[in-house]
């Protein structure tokens, strides 16, 4: 099973400032809406992460992985993006992914920063972010990452019979 965790509010960084729309948080939002709404980068090696909404996901699951999407894309010379998310002070952060001219959506699965398996309680203190390297503009419209994970086995002793 998936369940999508959207930005709730501005992270730790926050060097990306906002192109359009009321502010940060509301620019990356889904769905998208390309120019209408989004965050760029002011110079080189830029981040900006976000906290998210809260899980619904059932305690006891067991999350298989966590992927980063963003939709971006260059408005001046070559530019290259990374996903990233922060967890208990530490990034992981995904490949670099060159951006076109048009809007395209960048995703990647990424570990669970400092390693090790992910836990239903990382999920609250975790934070999905973009880094813009190159000093060249871009815009981002949208960001988000996607749990995939698999819910709890039926305890055998929780079974009702209806007749």
């Amino acid at each position: 099973m998936t369940e999508i965790l959207d930005p709730a509010a501005e992270g730790f960084y926050t060097g990306w400032t906002l192109g359009a729309g009321p502010d940060k948080v509301a620019a990356v939002l889904r769905p998208d809406d390309e120019d209408t709404s989004y965050i760029e980068t002011p110079g080189p090696d830029t981040k900006q992460s976000f906290q998210l909404t809260p899980s619904s996901i059932p305690p006891g699951s067991t999350i298989n992985s966590v992927q980063v999407t963003h939709r971006a894309k260059r408005i001046t010379g070559g530019c290259n993006d990374y996903n990233f998310l922060r967890l208990g002070g530490t990034n992981s952060e995904g490949p670099a992914h060159a951006l076109t001219s048009s809007y395209v959506n960048y995703s990647d699965i990424i570990p669970r920063p400092g390693g090790g398996a992910w836990s239903i309680a990382d999920l609250a203190t975790l934070e999905v972010g973009i880094r813009g390297y190159n000093p060249q503009t871009r815009r981002a419209t949208t960001l988000y990452i996607t749990v995939d994970y698999t819910p709890p086995a039926a305890a055998a002793g929780n079974m009702f019979l209806v007749f």
